[in-house]
């Protein structure tokens, strides 16, 4: 629902940094104390494994902030600013509500990490496949429909939708409303399901140990 091809990709590219702090930063810190030998003392920790993986993609997200604003303002200069400080607040919100749901996800892969040691090329192939299912570089509109489909499952589709909705006045692919609150649920459900999985890694290791 848009011709301003340069913002819709700027947007997609911004989003695409925060993804891959979100999915991939705990993982990558986990793996690189995996290579260390160090993983079995961080987890002696009695700071609660869940927060250390939280916290550390957090700290990476912020860190990513300083390449995200850059790129997100040239993005709005090529609107013409036609958008309220209203909808750059719900853009931004859409935004950081996604990239909680995607750390979400992210503890997750990092409990597979912990159970699997290497799986950097499982990763690398998810990566792309949210990359380009998740309307982030292309519109979903063009998929073939089974992959059309498969991308609605995907907190990155209905964030970016989102996001562009709200500064490029594109028709969301669903109600408004009804992504929010998918949102939510998402980071309802990844929360508890990446605690679980934390805990099996965690009763593992007890018996088995990390490294």
């Amino acid at each position: 629902g848009t011709q301003n091809f340069i913002s819709f990709l700027l947007l997609g590219f911004a989003f695409q940094m925060y993804q891959s702090v979100a999915l991939w930063s705990a993982s990558n810190t986990l793996q690189n104390e995996l290579n260390l030998g160090i993983v079995d003392y961080v987890f002696s920790s009695p700071v609660s494994r869940y927060w250390y993986m939280v916290s550390t993609s957090i700290a990476n997200a912020l860190n990513e902030t300083l390449f995200f604003i850059p790129m997100f303002m040239v993005a709005l200069i090529f609107t013409n600013f036609t958008f309220s400080i209203l909808d750059l607040l719900f853009s931004l919100s859409a935004v950081a509500l996604t990239v909680g749901v995607l750390i979400q996800l992210g503890v997750f892969f990092s409990t597979i990490t912990l159970q699997f040691k290497q799986v950097s090329s499982i990763f690398g192939f998810l990566n792309l496949a949210f990359t380009m299912l998740t309307g982030m570089l292309i519109p979903i509109q063009v998929l073939p429909e089974a992959l059309r489909l498969a991308s609605l499952i995907f907190p990155q589709t209905l964030g970016i939708d989102l996001a562009r909705h709200f500064i490029l006045h594109t028709s969301p692919t669903f109600p408004i409303l009804f992504q929010w609150v998918m949102l939510l649920l998402e980071l309802l459900i990844l929360g508890l399901v990446s605690t679980i999985a934390l805990r099996y890694v965690e009763r593992t290791a007890k018996r088995e140990g990390l490294h």
